[in-house]
């Protein structure tokens, strides 16, 4: 088992349970923060579940949260270089981050896996393995960014389910991608319309101060699917 020192950038929804990834704080002397990295557990698509965010009392972790988390070895998917497997060991929260730290970590990828035969929320394998250097996370500075919601009633489960999108511009491409960040649904979406209503169309008020934690699934149905885990502010 290894320990790994993690500034949380984001904790979003991920099938029944959360996604939780974060930047290695490194003592190096060139930089404070080294890879992404994401701890994911031994279940269904790797998503962790109470029982493996082991925090003990306190608040919920949030982004800039600071945490060590115990770790047994590297993921098996070549899509996810960063996923580590968590161990079945307590979690220990730190002092948080200043939100001065991110305009700092902000990356400059050419694009968001860009795929030009497909919509803009997904990409197939062979497109992932062509991109040199390949990461299944960043943190980006999006223009226009604004959000879309609304409610489906899903016929197979009997039950009605929000929707909720972030479209942005990136690199000179518009995306509009699935929404999994809690708090940002909090923040800016505060009323849903009822199943037949339109949807609502929500302009983000953070303007240029927005930043975006991106993140690609493992493959499902043969396509990665790319979600904004987190929408995050600099001062």
């Amino acid at each position: 088992m290894q320990v790994k020192s993690l500034l949380v950038l984001a904790n979003s929804f991920r099938r029944g349970g959360r996604c939780i990834a974060g930047r290695e704080l490194v003592a190096t002397a060139g930089s404070r923060f080294g890879s992404w990295v994401r701890p994911i557990s031994d279940k269904g698509e790797g998503e962790l579940l109470a029982q493996h965010i082991r925090l003990g009392f306190g608040p919920p972790l949030r982004p800039l949260d600071v945490v060590k988390v115990p770790l047994t070895a590297r993921g098996s998917d070549p899509a996810h270089p960063e996923d580590w497997l968590v161990a079945e060991a307590r979690w220990t929260r730190e002092s948080p981050c200043s939100a001065d730290v991110l305009s700092s970590l902000v990356e400059h990828p050419a694009s968001l896996w860009h795929d030009p035969h497909r919509r803009s929320d997904r990409v197939s394998p062979a497109v992932v393995e062509s991109f040199p250097g390949h990461q299944s996370l960043y943190l980006v500075r999006p223009s226009n960014l604004r959000f879309k919601a609304w409610k489906e009633f899903d016929v197979v489960k009997q039950r009605e389910r929000p929707k909720y999108r972030a479209m942005f511009d990136y690199g000179g491409i518009d995306y509009d991608l699935s929404l999994t960040d809690p708090a940002a649904i909090d923040r800016f979406i505060p009323r849903l319309p009822a199943v037949g209503e339109p949807p609502r169309d929500i302009q983000c008020t953070l303007g240029e101060r927005a930043l975006l934690c991106v993140s690609l699934t493992p493959v499902f149905n043969g396509l990665h699917y790319k979600v904004v885990a987190t929408v995050l502010e600099t001062p």
